[in-house]
């Protein structure tokens, strides 16, 4: 049996803009990666740095510009675009790419979905991103 207190979370979320605020260019592709200052959403959780005691999160995207399939297909490229980097700083690969997408143009939301393995041997088990998207009128 599992037990928690009031204080514990039982799931974690992030948000982030996509794109992210105008002017600032050391952020365009925050939503993955944020580099050295590790201020990426979906670097944040695959470094243990936000939910590390969770198997499973979820990351907002506030698409601001664009479409939700626009950002899927760019921030896929992103990840091809380091996995093609075999001595880059950040590993990321191809089986880290975004999946399952799923939009609802009525409501302009959508849903995929993402799973990253851990680098440090304190994770052993991946953690699974679902990402869900609001596109912001």
């Amino acid at each position: 049996t599992i037990f928690h207190t009031i204080y514990d979370p039982f799931l974690v979320f992030e948000g982030k803009r996509l794109p992210p605020p105008a002017g600032q260019p050391l952020r365009v592709k925050e939503y993955l990666t944020g580099g050295a200052q590790r201020s990426g959403g979906m670097q944040r959780f695959k470094l243990g740095l936000h939910g590390a005691k969770h198997e499973v999160a979820a990351l907002i995207g506030y698409v601001q510009q664009d479409t939700v399939t626009a950002w899927f297909n760019e921030i896929n490229g992103w990840i091809a675009g380091f996995d093609a980097l075999k001595d880059s700083a950040e590993s990321w690969t191809l089986a880290e790419q975004l999946s399952d997408l799923v939009e609802d143009q009525v409501r302009q939301v959508c849903a995929c979905k993402s799973s990253h393995p851990r680098p440090t041997s304190e994770f052993t088990s991946p953690i699974l991103l679902h990402h869900l998207w609001v596109r912001m009128a």
